[in-house]
C-alpha cells in the first residue's frame, strides 16, 4: 500500500461524529465506495431528506470545509465534500444541479446557468487548488498535451487525487436567489492579481483569442454576483430566480486564472 494511503488510514478520527453528520442529513462514505458507486450514489444521498455526502478521508484533512458542509446542510442546503479526483471524474456539477432544481423548483428556469457556474468553479478548484496543475502550460499550443498529461498524473497520485473539494448550494436568507460555494483546501492565489472585468468590451475581444481564462469569464457571466473568499480558496456565487443583471456582477476582487 502506498505510504500516502497509509497516512490517511492512520490519521486521528474526525471530530465530527457520525451522529452529527446523520443529524445534518449528510452521509459519510469512503472515497473508494463513492468511486465504485458513481453518480448513482450522489443522486441517492441528495434525495430529500438527504442533504449530501462527505467522504471520510476529507473529515480529518479539511475541518473547515467539513464545518461549511454541516453549516450548509443546517441551512436547508445541499453539500458534497468529495475528493478532488472523484469530483473530477463524476458528473458532480450536473448531479448537484438536478438535486437543487428538484428541491427548489423556482430555480429550474436557471438550470443551465447554475450548472455552468458550478462546473467551471469545480474545474478551477480541482485543477489549481487540488491537483496543482499550472495554467501556464496552456499559454502555448504545444503545452495543451502537457497540461492534459499533468491532470492525468494528478488523478493517479493518491495525495493530490484525495485532496478535499466542497461544492454546495443553499437558499439566500438575505433575499431572492441561491448561494453557491465551491471551495478547496489549497494554497489559494493572489485575488487582486486577476479581477473579473465583465462588461469590458475590449477585454472581451482579447479573451476570445486567449489560450486560457475563459472558465473564469464563464463563471462571471453565469452568476449574478461572484466573490472570492479565504484567499481565493472559496468562490461564492449568487444565482437569482430572476436575473438581476446581464453578464454577472463582481462583488469584489475575482478570478483564479483558469
Amino acid at each position: 500500500m502506498p505510504a500516502s494511503l497509509m497516512e490517511f488510514e492512520q490519521q486521528e478520527p474526525a471530530s465530527a461524529s457520525e451522529a452529527a453528520l446523520d443529524a445534518a442529513g449528510l452521509r459519510s462514505v469512503a472515497d473508494l465506495e463513492l468511486r465504485a458507486s458513481g453518480n448513482g450514489l450522489l443522486e441517492r444521498v441528495l434525495v430529500p431528506p438527504g442533504r449530501g455526502l462527505v467522504v471520510s478521508e476529507a473529515l480529518a484533512q479539511a475541518p473547515a470545509l467539513r464545518d461549511l458542509a454541516l453549516e450548509t446542510a443546517a441551512a436547508d442546503g445541499v453539500a458534497l465534500l468529495l475528493s478532488a479526483g472523484a469530483a473530477w471524474t463524476l458528473d458532480t456539477a450536473e448531479v448537484l444541479t438536478e438535486a437543487a432544481v428538484i428541491r427548489w423548483p423556482a430555480l429550474r428556469p436557471r438550470h443551465d446557468v447554475l450548472r455552468l457556474a458550478l462546473h467551471e468553479a469545480l474545474v478551477n478548484a480541482a485543477m489549481h487548488g487540488c491537483f496543482r496543475v499550472s495554467p501556464d502550460l496552456r499559454d502555448h499550443q504545444d503545452g495543451w498535451l502537457a497540461h492534459t498529461a499533468a491532470i492525468e498524473e494528478a488523478l493517479r497520485d493518491p495525495v493530490r487525487s484525495l485532496r478535499p473539494l466542497l461544492i454546495c448550494a443553499a437558499r439566500n436568507v438575505d433575499g431572492d436567489g441561491w448561494i453557491l460555494r465551491v471551495a478547496d483546501d489549497g494554497p489559494g492565489f493572489d485575488v487582486a492579481a486577476a479581477r473579473c472585468a465583465a462588461g469590458d468590451d475590449a477585454r472581451e475581444d482579447r479573451a476570445a483569442e486567449a489560450p486560457r481564462g475563459r472558465g473564469l469569464r464563464l463563471m462571471c457571466a453565469a452568476a449574478d454576483t461572484i466573490a472570492w473568499e479565504d484567499g481565493g480558496r472559496r468562490v461564492r456565487m449568487t444565482i437569482l430566480a430572476t436575473p438581476g443583471c446581464v453578464g454577472g456582477a463582481a462583488e469584489g476582487l475575482n478570478g483564479r486564472p483558469q
